[in-house]
């Protein structure tokens, strides 16, 4: 929807070729600016302004070495949802009053909960600091 929209309101008419840019890797900055250049020749719109952008793009040929650095234009950045998952974790509470017993216990979370987590469930349930 996005694409179609830019399509309709950009301001280039005639459109021209643009030779793609492959970086050496000396200068980043200078490549990165150029190859946006190339891309503002043949797109122009309050969509590109707003939500375009470049991904530095490195591949290595695993036979011969050669090293390809491109800079491509993106609209949209695919990011995958985290999977919430209940993890259970058992742990051995071992007091420093040696009069008390070893305990083996297990606690339920959430796989992205910090450690800090564990420790106030047994900071809580055995009544430590």
């Amino acid at each position: 929807m996005l694409d179609g929209l830019h399509e309709d309101l950009n301001r280039v008419q005639k459109k021209p070729i643009v030779p793609q840019i492959e970086s050496e890797g000396f200068n980043d900055e200078k490549d990165a600016e150029d190859s946006w250049q190339n891309h503002l020749k043949r797109n122009q719109s309050i969509i590109v302004d707003l939500m375009h952008g470049q991904f530095k793009s490195t591949v290595k040929c695993p036979d011969c070495d050669k090293l390809s650095i491109t800079f491509d234009p993106f609209m949209s950045v695919s990011l995958p949802i985290p999977e919430i998952k209940i993890v259970e974790k058992t742990f051995y509470w071992v007091p420093y009053d040696t009069s008390k017993k070893c305990v083996q216990d297990s606690f339920k979370f959430k796989s992205l909960e910090q450690m800090k987590t564990l420790r106030k469930y047994i900071a809580t349930s055995y009544e430590v600091q």
